[in-house]
């Protein structure tokens, strides 16, 4: 695992323990176990943040990658070229068809 994986990892756990507590919060009859669960959800936000910050610092100074996003970019670029360049040889081709049809 990378370190940028175990931070995507990190995050979504800690959005998903942000979730708890607020749903535990919406769900507690008492008012400072509401209090309490949501300021512990308050507190994840705040993690979530963190780990969302090193994530993009990472994602701007790690070589690696941007190599990676680069060569992503570079593949659905050539993806792209490769679509248009069929769509215009199935144009080319229905155009042939008409004109033998006529």
């Amino acid at each position: 695992m990378t370190v940028r994986g175990d931070l995507e990892r990190a995050i979504a756990m800690a959005e998903a323990a942000r979730g708890n507590y607020l749903l535990f919060a919406t769900e507690s009859a008492d008012e400072s176990a509401q209090q309490v669960f949501n300021d512990m959800a308050e507190d994840m936000q705040r993690h979530v943040t963190v780990l969302e910050s090193r994530r993009e610092y990472l994602d701007e100074h790690n070589e690696l990658n941007q190599m990676l996003a680069q060569d992503a970019a570079g593949e659905a670029g050539q993806e792209q070229s490769t679509q248009g360049q069929e769509k215009q040889g199935q144009e080319k081709q229905g155009k042939q068809k008409q004109k033998q049809g006529h």
